[in-house]
């Protein structure tokens, strides 16, 4: 009586392909929409949607206010400031240190018994060495910021 005798399996003779790439791969750095959003961020000049160029953004002048809040800054700690926030490294962060030097008061004096107009105003800090002083507005004059960044998404004036 013969007996079965044990073949072993055959090893893979049939090679496997390799994977085949893709011909393009993503690269996010490259897109003119992420150049012009780090562009934004560092406050550098870019090319808008439209195809114009929009310059850098800039320390502005001096403010004309009745409190002369901008002598007690310095040209050195606006130089700080403005390249402080515009080294930030998102809009989020960038918007988190405004609304944290921005101080939401209710009115001193309503003119009349219930006034819709105006519930509250707001008060606008710059911090220098720990030490924040009171500025007439938060936008263009040290950050180069617009108005509308620099009022609260709940503000309704």
């Amino acid at each position: 009586v013969p007996q079965p005798t044990f073949v072993p399996p055959a090893q893979n003779t049939v090679q496997e392909a390799p994977k085949e790439k893709k011909k393009r791969t993503r690269n996010p750095e490259n897109w003119k929409k992420e150049k012009r959003k780090r562009a934004i961020l560092a406050g550098q000049a870019y090319v808008n949607t439209k195809g114009e160029l929009v310059g850098p953004r800039a320390i502005g002048p001096d403010c004309n206010c009745k409190n002369k809040c901008f002598l007690a800054v310095s040209d050195e700690n606006r130089n700080a400031i403005f390249n402080g926030y515009y080294s930030l490294n998102s809009y989020d962060e960038q918007n988190a240190y405004l609304y944290g030097l921005i101080r939401r008061h209710d009115i001193q004096r309503k003119r009349k018994p219930v006034s819709e107009r105006r519930t509250c105003s707001y008060k606008y800090y710059i911090r220098i060495k720990g030490k924040e002083i009171q500025v007439a507005h938060a936008e263009s004059p040290v950050t180069g910021v617009q108005k509308g960044l620099c009022q609260y998404p709940w503000d309704i004036r």
